[in-house]
Parts: C-alpha cells; sequence; structure tokens
C-alpha cells in the first residue's frame, strides 16, 4: 500500500472521474480509469492511497501534472495557469500577476488574479479577462526577496493586491507569514472588497502578520452597496468587520466615488471612519475618484479634479484632517528601479508560451521577464516590438 498525501489538494470520488480541488477554489478532473491503470484506490480527504508500492504510486504525478494543465477557477469558471518555482514562468513583467515594484518602497505582491463580485467602477472588468492566473506561496516569497536585494532597501512594505480579490487566494497566511520572515518588509497591508472576512480569518491574517487592511467599503446602505458592487453585499455584516479590524489593526476604509451612484454616501463613509475610535490603532479614510480605464467596467462620467479635491477639503475641515488618509500613513518613498533588460521600440525574437488574461493575449519570456501582447498566433515563435517597459511591466506588439 502507498498513500499520498497533500497539503493544497482535496479529492472527491464522482461517478467516472476524480474530483482534484486546489487551494479551495481550483479544481480538475481525473478519469476514474487512467487511476485503476496504477492500481486500485482509495481516497480519503488530501489523501489517496493505491494498493501497490511506493514506485508505482508515483505514476500519480504525471496525472496531476495533465490534469493541472486543465486547472479551471471555480468562482469565475475560468480556465487558470498555475505558476510555481519550477515552472519557468518569471513573477516579473505582468501586471495581472506576480511582484511589481514601481519604482518605491511599497511592493505589490499579486498572488491571484479573478474576483467574487462585479463592482461596477472595476478597473478590471473580470468580465472581458478570458483567463486567470494563480501563484505558489513559496514562490512568491522567494522572488519578492530577490526584488528587495537588488532594490537594497530597508523598511519595505509588502503590499498584497490583485486583479480580483486577494482573500480567495487560500495560501494567503502563508504569504503573509514567509513575507513577515523577511526582515526588511516592515507593513504587509492587503485591498480587500470585505465579503470573505470574519473574525476568525481577520485574527488569522493579524497572526501572521499581517498590520494593514484596505476596506473597499462604498456604501452605508444595504440597497446601495449591493448596485455598487454589482451583486448582493452584506453591507451588514462587512460595516461590523470593519468595526472589529479597527480594534485589530492599522484600517483604511477605501471607497471609490462613482458620480450620480454614491454621491450621498461619502460624507456618510467619513462619518462612519471618524466613528471608529480606539486606543490603539485610528481607522482612516481613502476616497479614492472613479477613473476610466482601457478594460474597464466605465459605468460613469469621470468626475472634474477640482470638484473632487474641493469635496475632500470641506469635508477634512468639518471632521477633521486627521480622519484621512494620508502620505504619512505609509511608507512610500522614491527608491532604485530595478534593471529594465529591454528599451521601447526594441524589437526582439520570442516564442509564445502561454495566455494573458485577456482575448488574444499571449505570454512570451526574455531575460528573466514576462512579455505580453496580442496575437492570434497560439504558439511558437514571433518577433516583437516592446511598447511598454513603466515599472518593468512590458507590453509589446508583433512585427
Amino acid at each position: 500500500m502507498a498513500t499520498l498525501s497533500f497539503e493544497t489538494l482535496r479529492f472527491a470520488e464522482l461517478q467516472d472521474k476524480v474530483r482534484v480541488i486546489f487551494l479551495k477554489i481550483y479544481e480538475f478532473f481525473i478519469d476514474r480509469k487512467e487511476l485503476e491503470k496504477i492500481a486500485p484506490f482509495k481516497l480519503e480527504g488530501q489523501s489517496i492511497t493505491f494498493d501497490c508500492d511506493d514506485n508505482r504510486a508515483q505514476k500519480f504525478s504525471l496525472l496531476l501534472e495533465k490534469g493541472f494543465k486543465n486547472l479551471t477557477n471555480i468562482v469565475t469558471k475560468k480556465p487558470t495557469t498555475y505558476i510555481h518555482k519550477t515552472s519557468g514562468i518569471p513573477l516579473l513583467g505582468n501586471i495581472a500577476f506576480g511582484v511589481l515594484d514601481r519604482d518605491t518602497t511599497v511592493i505589490e505582491v499579486r498572488p491571484i488574479s479573478g474576483c467574487n463580485i462585479r463592482c461596477v467602477y472595476c478597473s478590471v472588468n473580470d468580465d472581458a479577462r478570458v483567463h486567470e492566473f494563480v501563484v505558489e506561496a513559496d514562490y512568491l516569497i522567494e522572488e519578492f526577496k530577490k526584488v528587495i536585494m537588488l532594490k537594497k532597501q530597508n523598511n519595505v512594505e509588502a503590499h498584497i493586491a490583485s486583479q480580483g480579490e486577494p482573500t480567495l487566494y487560500a495560501d494567503l497566511p502563508r504569504l503573509i507569514k514567509g513575507l513577515r520572515a523577511i526582515k526588511e518588509v516592515g507593513d504587509i497591508s492587503i485591498d480587500t472588497n470585505g465579503t470573505l472576512l470574519n473574525e476568525a480569518f481577520i485574527d488569522t491574517l493579524i497572526e501572521s502578520g499581517l498590520t494593514r487592511i484596505n476596506l473597499s467599503l462604498n456604501a452605508m446602505s444595504r440597497e446601495k452597496a449591493d448596485e455598487v458592487a454589482g451583486t448582493v453585499y452584506n453591507f451588514e455584516r462587512i460595516k461590523k468587520m470593519a468595526e472589529y479590524i479597527s480594534k485589530k489593526c492599522k484600517l483604511i476604509i477605501a471607497p471609490v466615488w462613482v458620480p450620480g451612484l454614491n454621491d450621498d454616501d461619502m460624507e456618510q463613509l467619513v462619518a462612519f471612519t471618524k466613528s471608529l475610535k480606539n486606543n490603539k490603532f485610528t481607522a482612516k479614510i481613502g476616497i479614492q475618484k472613479f477613473l476610466p480605464y482601457k478594460h474597464g467596467r466605465n459605468c460613469a462620467k469621470e468626475m472634474p479634479w477640482e470638484e473632487f479635491y474641493a469635496k475632500l477639503k470641506e469635508w477634512k475641515q468639518k471632521y477633521g484632517e486627521e480622519v484621512f488618509v494620508g502620505i504619512s500613513d505609509f511608507n512610500f518613498k522614491e527608491a532604485p528601479v530595478l534593471e529594465k533588460p529591454f528599451k521601447q521600440e526594441q524589437v526582439i525574437p520570442v516564442e509564445i508560451i502561454g495566455k494573458g488574461r485577456l482575448p488574444n493575449e499571449k505570454l512570451a519570456i526574455a531575460k528573466g521577464r514576462l512579455i505580453s501582447f496580442f496575437t492570434d498566433q497560439e504558439k511558437g515563435k514571433t518577433r516583437i516590438k516592446i511598447k511598454r517597459t513603466k515599472h518593468n511591466i512590458f507590453n509589446a506588439e508583433v512585427v
């Protein structure tokens, strides 16, 4: 008998297939006959036992490798690529996942794509995306540390974000613990819509090393919150989570002000933030102005900056400057820029290695960086011209 156990997999037996669940929100299926070719088997939670010796049971790894090529996000129903240490896919170069260095002491960590709600203002617009990504926690930690070493910075903020909802990432506590173990890391923050939070989960994240939660609370009534979220949004429960967070760690209420939709809610959110008082932490609000994006949902017309700043000034005078987030609330300063291996308009030969998030978007690897571009070509070699290099995010076009 040989028993194989897994930390991130769970097994469920169906009539003619075995469902393999990975990191709670991903799945693929293995044909039962393929498993029986190895040996009779028995499933139990996170383990599978074969009636054979260990050497023969190791053939199961080939079925897992094949299955991961058909990984699907259960939440978004989209095909997903799992990126890990031995995948050969670098974590620098793409905006959707990996490590993003925007030339400051705040470095973004993006472990996952995909979201569980449909905010009407979303700059990403997950509806338009056709592919998802999920990254191994240990690989993210390792590459994050390399970036810090290259930048030679201390007291760096690790900011966990995503093109979606990062609390969907089942390995989030492990990721935070790994980041906390890096001596150069100061604050560890996360952006979240709050829908998956509860007291126990919040405690786990803070115990792992999280120091700040940026909560996207966009309205002060159930009806309006549902409208902004594009789905059912349990406003009352998430409001209670905000109150709980404010007593446990730093909290920033981070609404997006969508003209014509949640105008009346903004001042109410300022007042709510001011009410979150305790002896240890001071909750703050950071109101974001709705901005249109090329691939965003773009549900409203952009408000003039003059009008936006005038309203903020009025509320600061009424409720106090200390209620509003400022640059001093972040460890944000310019830092050495990572070397960029390409220049704009440079033409290079590449080989397509996979799909990006948008239709016809493809990915290639060159000089330790990912490069994205659009083409109908599914695989093989091509030549591309680099069009974007800012922040070590590389976009190109086929030539």
